[in-house]
């Protein structure tokens, strides 16, 4: 099963496309940064790429922002950046 977030950034896609008179589809890289806390907690997110889409690239840094690692005391803050490629299937 797709992980929820990639799951609630389809959706918006879908939704978002017909009122724009789209055929639905997200193609391109979404780039996420973020950073994890010691806590585990994702400090701050962002994402870039060419999308294009500023709906779902908020859905992506939203969803992000809600992920937990698991706490990693005198770790110290742990930057990510992780890209994700959507392509149209045929």
């Amino acid at each position: 099963m797709p992980p929820r977030w990639l799951l609630a950034a389809s959706l918006v896609a879908l939704a978002a496309a017909p009122a724009r008179g789209e055929t639905p589809r997200i193609a391109g890289t979404a780039v996420l940064r973020f950073v994890i806390a010691e806590d585990g907690r994702v400090k701050s997110s962002s994402v870039g790429g060419d999308l294009g889409d500023a709906g779902i690239e908020r859905c992506l840094a939203g969803e992000v922002a809600r992920w937990d690692f698991g706490a990693s005391p005198g770790e110290g803050q742990i930057q990510v950046t992780y890209p994700v490629t959507f392509r149209v299937a045929r």
